[in-house]
C-alpha cells in the first residue's frame, strides 16, 4: 500500500465514523437529560453550553486558523498571495476574509458541529411533542414502534438496516463521501437527514440502553468488517475520482453503490466502535472521566494547535502516520494542561460543563 492511499483510506474510515457517532452520543445523551432534568432544564442547558459557546468561539476560530493557514501556506508556496495582500502582515489578511464574508456563506470552522446539533435538535423536540399529544405512553403505536427498534437494532442485521436508510442521503451529496458543511449558514439537507437518523438512533438507543451490551458482545464481527468494507467503498470512490470512460458511463451505478459502501463502513464502524467502548470502558474509572470531561473544551480549541503543528512538521519528509502519531503526541499533553490549568475549576469548567457531575453510563451485563 502506497503512503498516499492509506492516509486517504485512513481519512475517509476516520471521516465515515467519527460525526456519525459525535450525533448519536449527543442524541443519547439528549434523551438522559430531558429525561432526568426535563425540558425547559434541557433548553436551558443547550442554549448555555453549546449555541453561547459557538456564537463565543466561531469568530476567534477562525480568525486563528485563517491566519495559520496564510502562513503555512505561504511558506509551503502554495498559496500566492497578490502584491497587496503580500504586503500585509497575516493578522490583517485574516481579518479581512473574514470581513470579506456574506450571510449566508460564513465559514463555521469545525465548530459546524454545534450548529447543527441545535439544528437538529429544536425540530426534533417539536417532533416529540407532537407525538406526546397524539399518542400515550401506552399507546399500542408506541409500543409497536419501540418494539420494532429493539428488533431491528438488536438484529444481527441492525448495520444492514441503517446502511439501507442513509443510502438515498449519501446518494444526495456534492462530494463523493459525506459532505462537511462547514462553509455556510444554508442547511444542507442531506448532512441533517444523515445526522439527524444518528441523533434519533442515539435517543432511541438510550431508552433501550441494554441495546449497549448486544454492541458490545458484537464488536469483534463488526469492526473487522467495517474496515473490509471500507476497502472496497474506497476503491469505488477510487473509480469515481478517477474521471475514467467507464466511470463516466456509469455513474449513476457508482454514486449509489459506493452511497451503500459508505453506509456500511459507517453503520458498522458506528457500532463495532460502540461496542468496543461498551465492553472495555463499561466500568467507570476516573481517569476515563476525566478525559470525559475535558472532551468538549479540548474540540473546541484543538484545531489552531493542531493545525499550527501540521505546518510545522510539514517539510519533513517522514511518513504520514508518523506525523499523525508525532502531532497527536504532542497537542493532546497541551490541550489536557489547558483543560487543567484554564478550565477544569474556573466558570469556564462551569460554563461548559455545568455544576453537576457528568453521568456515568453502565453497560448492562
Amino acid at each position: 500500500m502506497s503512503t498516499k492511499a492509506g492516509a486517504i483510506q485512513f481519512a475517509y474510515y476516520s471521516h465515515s465514523l467519527r460525526m456519525a457517532i459525535f450525533f448519536l452520543l449527543a442524541g443519547f445523551f439528549a434523551s438522559m437529560v430531558v429525561g432526568k432534568r426535563g425540558l425547559r432544564s434541557f433548553l436551558k442547558d443547550r442554549a448555555i453550553r453549546i449555541a453561547l459557546a459557538f456564537v463565543v468561539a466561531l469568530y476567534p476560530m477562525k480568525l486563528l486558523l485563517n491566519g495559520l493557514w496564510i502562513i503555512g501556506g505561504r511558506h509551503a508556496g502554495w498559496l500566492e498571495p497578490s502584491p497587496e495582500a503580500a504586503a500585509m502582515p497575516w493578522w490583517d489578511v485574516a481579518l479581512e476574509g473574514a470581513r470579506g464574508e456574506r450571510w449566508p456563506e460564513i465559514g463555521l470552522t469545525h465548530l459546524w458541529f454545534l450548529y447543527y446539533v441545535l439544528l437538529i435538535t429544536v425540530p426534533f423536540l417539536m417532533l416529540r411533542a407532537a407525538v406526546a399529544l397524539l399518542l400515550s405512553n401506552d399507546s399500542p403505536v408506541r409500543t409497536t414502534m419501540h418494539g420494532i427498534f429493539r428488533r431491528l437494532a438488536g438484529s444481527w442485521l441492525a448495520p444492514l438496516v441503517l446502511a439501507v436508510l442513509v443510502m438515498p442521503m449519501i446518494g444526495s451529496m456534492a462530494g463523493p463521501t459525506i459532505d462537511t458543511p462547514d462553509r455556510t449558514f444554508a442547511w444542507h439537507l442531506p448532512v441533517l437527514a444523515l445526522y439527524g437518523l444518528f441523533f434519533a438512533f442515539g435517543w432511541m438507543l438510550h431508552r433501550h440502553v441494554d441495546l449497549l451490551a448486544v454492541f458490545g458482545r458484537r464488536w469483534k464481527a463488526f469492526l473487522p468488517l467495517s474496515l473490509i468494507v471500507a476497502l472496497v467503498a474506497i476503491a469505488g470512490v477510487g473509480l469515481r475520482l478517477s474521471g475514467s470512460p467507464w466511470a463516466l458511463d456509469n455513474a449513476d451505478m457508482l454514486r449509489w453503490g459506493t452511497a451503500f459502501g459508505t453506509g456500511m463502513t459507517m453503520s458498522l464502524a458506528v457500532l463495532g466502535w460502540l461496542g468496543l467502548f461498551v465492553t472495555v470502558f463499561g466500568r467507570p474509572r476516573a481517569w476515563v472521566r476525566y478525559l470525559a470531561d475535558s472532551a468538549y473544551w479540548i474540540y473546541i480549541v484543538h484545531l489552531p494547535l493542531v493545525v499550527a503543528l501540521q505546518i510545522a512538521l510539514a517539510p519533513w519528509s517522514a511518513a504520514w502516520w508518523f506525523k499523525w502519531l508525532l502531532v497527536n503526541l504532542m497537542a493532546f499533553p497541551l490541550l489536557i494542561a489547558s483543560y487543567h490549568l484554564l478550565v477544569r475549576r474556573t466558570w469556564i469548567g462551569v460554563w461548559l460543563g455545568g455544576k453537576a457531575s457528568s453521568p456515568v453510563i453502565r453497560a448492562p451485563a
